[in-house]
This record gives structure tokens, C-alpha cells and sequence, in this order.
């Protein structure tokens, strides 16, 4: 969807939604993540922890349709495509390798 020049919420399998999450940006969300290109819960798994004392974790995430966002997921999309994603199980997670991009870059 994303490439389709929407935003996109991402919730991993064993996340539950109650509510429409789109209301967040009219009721809940202040300004400043009204125009984030990300958003997401912090964690503390792999890259970025060290780095940033918090490690994104991709299970309930917001992906705005900017050209920033759009990068890092063509990022790590193509690391598939071109078979370079880490051998290890963990290393190949969605949480691991974005943050590992941001870590990166």
C-alpha cells in the first residue's frame, strides 16, 4: 500500500485491534507524531538499544508514504530479493532488521 502512495499500519499476527487505529490521528496522537514518518512502541531487542536506548519494535507500527520510509522498507526488501538477509533466525526478524538499517544508516 505504501507504494500505492498510502499511509500503512502495520500489526503483527498476534495483535488485536478494538478500535479503528486511523482515529488516533484525529483524537489521541499530538502534533508532533501527527507528522512522523514512523511510529511504533520502544523496545529493547538487538539494534538501536545500545545505540539509541530504545529498539523499534515493528509489531504495531505506522508507516507514513514518505520517500524516507519508502527507502528503508525498499531497503530491507531488497535485501530479500537479492538473498543478503542474516542467516541467523533472529537476525532475519522484521524488528532486528530495521532497526539494524537504522542503525546502519
Amino acid at each position: 500500500q505504501a507504494e500505492d502512495g498510502e499511509d500503512v499500519f502495520h500489526f503483527d499476527t498476534d495483535a488485536f485491534v478494538f478500535n479503528d487505529p486511523w482515529s488516533l490521528f484525529e483524537d489521541v496522537w499530538p502534533q508532533e507524531m501527527k507528522v512522523a514518518d514512523i511510529v511504533t512502541a520502544c523496545d529493547c531487542f538487538g539494534p538501536g538499544c545500545k545505540e539509541f536506548g530504545c529498539s523499534l519494535n515493528p509489531g504495531v507500527m505506522f508507516f507514513r508514504n514518505s520517500d524516507p520510509t519508502k527507502n528503508i522498507l525498499k531497503s530491507i526488501l531488497r535485501r530479500w530479493e537479492e538473498g543478503t538477509v542474516p542467516a541467523d533466525k533472529n537476525q532475519r526478524s522484521d524488528m532486528f532488521m530495521l532497526n539494524q538499517y537504522l542503525v546502519d544508516h
